[in-house]
This record gives C-alpha cells, structure tokens and sequence, in this order.
C-alpha cells in the first residue's frame, strides 16, 4: 500500500500557498493600472463629447469638463452652460472616481 505522507502534505500545501503569496502583489499592480487606464479613457471620452457638443451647439449652448479635486470626492462633471458656475445643473454628468485617485492639475509656462 503507498500513499502520501502528512510530510508530503505540508510540503505542498507550503509550496502552494508560497505561490498565492507572491501571486498577490502582481495582481494588485494589474488591477490599479487597470483602474488608471479606465478613469484616464473616461476623461479623454468625456472631454471628446463636451468639444463634439460644443462643435455641434447641441441645445445651442457650450459644454465643458469640469474636474473637481477635492480629495474627499475626487470627480469630473460635463456640463452645459457658458461655464461651470453658469451651467445647467439639471444636465450634468458626474463621473465619481474611487478615493484611490487624485486629480492634480499642473500648468507650466514657457512662454515670454
């Protein structure tokens, strides 16, 4: 009669949680670029429909994107109106990011 012993049990319960523990840092790195490169492709789309908005004078008014940086609520809003103060409320569209996100704005200049 051969079977396995409680020796070789361990092993390759060791050996296989050994493998699960190295597998988690690298599917935490996919899944936080993964999210990096939705909220980007969702800026870049929503920015893209307020200038084909604007373009088209979609209820003969202007649209923008409106990135609030608040790190308690990271968000961006498209909006309808002349600006984000004189929008329409009513025809917003909030986009919520996770808190795991932070929108930082950064203007250079290099002008004379």
């Amino acid at each position: 009669m051969r079977g396995i012993t409680i020796i070789e049990l361990i092993l390759v319960m060791a050996l296989l949680l050994s493998l699960a523990a190295s597998a988690i840092p690298i599917y935490s790195s996919f899944h936080i670029s993964t999210q990096l490169r939705e909220v980007v492709s969702q800026a870049a789309q929503t920015i893209r429909i307020a200038q084909i908005r604007s373009m088209a004078r979609l209820n003969n008014s202007s649209h923008g994107v409106y990135f609030d940086t608040a790190p308690d609520h990271p968000s961006f809003t498209l909006y309808e109106g002349p600006s984000y103060s004189g929008r329409d409320s009513a025809k917003d569209r909030v986009i919520d990011l996770e808190r795991v996100f932070s929108i930082t704005v950064n203007f250079s200049g290099g002008g004379s």
